[in-house]
């Protein structure tokens, strides 16, 4: 308990305190207050590897892996604070890449990992995090700290963003999905999650993009976005028989129908709240036919076999 105390306030002290005795800008993850972080972190991991060496009882002990879990964490705190602290919370690339450390981070815990291990548990945690950190803290408030100061649509850090979702998405579900019995994921019912979100998480960013449009399209461009993403997640989720991705796909087009009828027919006028209110209910035909040929279809099939 001792050297887990001296250790713990090794990582708090270049956190919490050393910041405080800079006076200069200090160099992206060069400089003293992230290695020590950094050296810290590592040596917590290395007093649960330790652990884990004099408990035969156990072949990963209980204190071992909370060592460990406190260690990743503590990394990643480590990194964010040097990035926050050196690029600035001003500057849009600041959040994209703590994000894409919570990527790597959960995926290196979840694809080296011992199956047996709480950490693969951690790391599909981190997972499902970066998908919300990349919408609600990055996108909806991390990129106006600064002014947003990009063109939409034009930037790197928005298709960086669309990227690590796409991964989240569609790559570690299917490691989850495939683990063995005795993974400590809830597989697959948690790579269903993690597909859902991470969708759900992209369609949130390119909305928030959309809305930074100073245009009077950007309102209907929106709700075209909700409908066309509603209808393909619907199709996507009767051919996969996903049940989560039709119920979703159906509740994102119910709110682009009542963001029509609510938001549109009101704040657009002319040309816009008749464009808004054509392709709404023109998507709405198409996702209706679709939807019951698409499940004729499959119901036929469960039939013949």
């Amino acid at each position: 308990c001792g050297a887990f105390l001296l250790g713990f306030f090794g990582i708090m002290k270049p956190l919490l305190f050393d910041v405080t005795l800079h006076t200069d800008a200090a160099t992206l993850f060069l400089n003293a207050r992230f290695a020590v972080g950094l050296l810290s972190s590592a040596l917590l991991a290395v007093q649960g590897w330790l652990a884990g060496r004099f408990d035969e009882d156990e072949p990963i002990s209980k204190w071992q892996e909370s060592l460990w879990w406190i260690a990743v964490l503590s990394v990643l705190a480590v990194f964010f604070a040097d990035t926050f602290w050196t690029v600035g919370a001003d500057e849009a690339m600041a959040w994209v890449m703590t994000s894409m450390a919570l990527l790597v981070a959960g995926a290196a815990l979840v694809y080296f990992m011992p199956a047996r291990s709480s950490l693969q548990f951690l790391g599909g945690i981190l997972l499902v995090l970066v998908p919300l950190k990349i919408f609600v803290l990055d996108s909806w408030i991390g990129f106006d700290v600064g002014g947003y100061g990009m063109k939409a649509f034009a930037n790197s850090a928005l298709y960086v963003q669309l990227v690590a979702l796409a991964l989240v998405a569609f790559l570690f579900p299917r490691r989850i999905a495939g683990s063995p019995a005795d993974y400590p994921l809830p597989s697959p019912d948690f790579a269903v999650l993690l597909n859902v979100v991470s969708m759900a998480g992209a369609i949130g960013v390119a909305t928030i993009e959309l809305f930074r449009i100073s245009n009077d399209w950007a309102g209907t461009a929106v709700t075209v976005l909700w409908a066309v993403s509603a209808i393909a997640l619907t199709v996507y989720g009767l051919a996969r028989r996903r049940r989560a991705h039709r119920y979703f796909g159906l509740v994102l087009f119910g709110l682009a129908t009542l963001k029509v009828l609510a938001v549109d027919s009101s704040e657009l006028k002319g040309l816009e709240r008749i464009a808004a209110f054509m392709v709404t209910g023109v998507l709405l035909l198409l996702l209706s036919f679709a939807y019951q040929k698409a499940s004729a279809y499959f119901h036929a099939l469960e039939e013949d076999q």
